[in-house]
């Protein structure tokens, strides 16, 4: 990849380092910010990462590796997915996600938290997952449609 990455736009050049990193990347930002917001020195330790901030709103140290681990994938691909396109196909890319990323984050933290309460309750956790099969299940038609016609 080295003096590749760069060659079919300029924007690569720029984006996919970054990228690459993001979500060490997006913890360190997080760590500092909230030291500094808190008036504590950016260099002590202190419980400020975004997993042990999960994980102390209740997450499963399993869910946040995994969480943490597709995010990373996500960024990855999408990364080396600019690198196949021109100038205005990368910076598509990197805006679409910039724009889709920070929100969807937001939401699914708060609401994860909020919805992993509300399915205690076992009816609720099972019609859930039926709800949810059923979702998966039909946005398969199309492909499945499209098979057979």
């Amino acid at each position: 990849i080295m003096g590749r990455y760069s060659e079919a736009n300029d924007v690569s050049a720029f984006c996919v380092p970054p990228m690459l990193g993001a979500v060490p990347l997006f913890d360190l930002v997080l760590v500092i910010v909230a030291r500094l917001l808190a008036g504590r020195p950016v260099y002590h330790g202190s419980p400020d990462h975004f997993a042990l901030r999960l994980r102390d709103h209740g997450v499963e140290a399993r869910r946040i590796a995994w969480g943490a681990g597709a995010v990373g994938v996500l960024v990855i691909a999408a990364a080396v997915g600019s690198t196949f396109v021109g100038d205005a196909g990368a910076l598509a890319v990197a805006a679409i996600f910039a724009m889709t990323n920070l929100p969807s984050v937001t939401v699914w933290a708060a609401a994860g938290t909020q919805l992993r309460r509300w399915l205690g309750a076992p009816g609720r956790l099972r019609a859930f997952n039926i709800t949810m099969a059923l979702l998966l299940v039909a946005s398969l038609w199309p492909m499945l449609e499209s098979l057979h016609g």
